[in-house]
C-alpha cells in the first residue's frame, strides 16, 4: 500500500522538480539529483531540457533581480558609463562571459553611476564592489584615461 502511494507521489515530485527548480537542480550535486529528479538523468535530452529550463529561470531571476534594484539588466549611464568599463576591464582579464550587473548594482546603490564618480577611489575601494582582479583592471583602466 505504501509502495502505491509512495512512486506517483516521487514521479509528481519529480515533474514538479524539473519545471519549477530548474536552476537550482541544474546547479545541485549529483547525490540530490538523484534523489530529487533520477529519471531526468538517464536521457541526454532530459538534461538538456533541464539546462535550457535553467537558463530561462536565470534570466527570469536576473530580471526581476534588476527590477528589485531599480534598474535595467543594462545600464547605461551615457559616456562614462560604469557598464562599458567593467565590461573593457573583464575582456582585459580574460572573463568576458563575468555577469556584471551584480557589480554594476552594488555601485549604483552607492551613487556611483558614472566612471566620473570612481574617479580618484583607490583599488581597495573598488575591491568592495567586485572581486579583486577586477578591481585592480578597473583602477588601472582609470589612472590610464
Amino acid at each position: 500500500m505504501i509502495i502505491l502511494i509512495e512512486i506517483p507521489g516521487m514521479a509528481y515530485i519529480t515533474q514538479l522538480v524539473n519545471t519549477e527548480l530548474p536552476l537550482e537542480l541544474y546547479h545541485s550535486p549529483l547525490w540530490w539529483k538523484l534523489f530529487m529528479s533520477p529519471s531526468a538523468l538517464f536521457s541526454k535530452s532530459s538534461r538538456e531540457r533541464i539546462q535550457i529550463n535553467a537558463i530561462q529561470r536565470a534570466k527570469i531571476l536576473r530580471e526581476r533581480f534588476c527590477k528589485d534594484r531599480g534598474h535595467t539588466a543594462t545600464t547605461n549611464h551615457g559616456n562614462g558609463s560604469i557598464e562599458r568599463l567593467l565590461k573593457k576591464a573583464a575582456e582585459s582579464i580574460g572573463r568576458s562571459d563575468l555577469d556584471l550587473s551584480v557589480y554594476i548594482a552594488n555601485l549604483e546603490d552607492d551613487l556611483y553611476t558614472d566612471v566620473e564618480h570612481l574617479v580618484g577611489e583607490d583599488m581597495d575601494m573598488l575591491a568592495l564592489y567586485m572581486p579583486r582582479r577586477l578591481a585592480k583592471e578597473v583602477h588601472r583602466l582609470m589612472l590610464d584615461r
